[in-house]
């Protein structure tokens, strides 16, 4: 045996979790810094190996590689080293970067602006939003944006109605009288 071989796993590398376990299971250390560890498994068609690639690939005593590297070595029952050519395994830096496509947004839901009426009896107008977000006062009619910053303005629901001729109330009949 020797000593434990250190490790450092990229958190982008595909199967992460199964190469950690193989790293400790073949008897190696798995670090979670980069710059103290001699091996640095990368997965060499991202942006982030290659990042690691140029920041280390000119450093004594570090070299970066494919973390299939790991899975190489235990097939071949060795330590695949500069003698077997890392196994093919070394990052070169001309390595075709795949870019992932990038995530939708998920949709964000439309909320309309809320606004609430002054109390009953109160004379002055609630404050509206302007289309910057800005709190103003209306005078007169009130409005409410539907999107704060499209600034189109829809008029509020009224609050009350003006009944021009309210019903009157009807008078009772009277029972009749049994005294003259």
């Amino acid at each position: 045996m020797g000593t434990p071989l250190g490790v450092y796993v990229e958190k982008d590398v595909p199967n992460h979790d199964l190469i950690v376990s193989l790293v400790k299971k073949h008897g190696g250390n798995v670090s979670s810094n980069y710059s103290s560890v001699p091996y640095v498994l990368v997965d060499r068609t991202k942006e982030s190996g290659q990042s690691l690639f140029r920041q280390y690939h000119n450093k004594k005593g570090k070299v970066v590689l494919d973390a299939q590297w790991i899975i190489a070595c235990v097939q071949a029952g060795e330590l695949l080293t500069f003698k077997r050519n890392w196994g093919g395994m070394k990052v070169t830096g001309n390595e075709v970067v795949i870019s992932e496509p990038p995530q939708p947004e998920p949709p964000r839901p439309s909320v309309p602006e809320l606004q609430l009426a002054p109390p009953p009896g109160t004379t002055e107008p609630a404050a509206s939003t302007s289309g910057n977000g800005q709190r103003r006062k209306k005078k007169g009619r009130q409005t409410a944006t539907t999107e704060p910053d499209v600034g189109v303005q829809q008029p509020l629901p009224q609050e009350t109605q003006t009944i021009a001729n309210p019903p009157q109330p009807q008078p009772q009949p009277q029972p009749p009288s049994h005294f003259p």
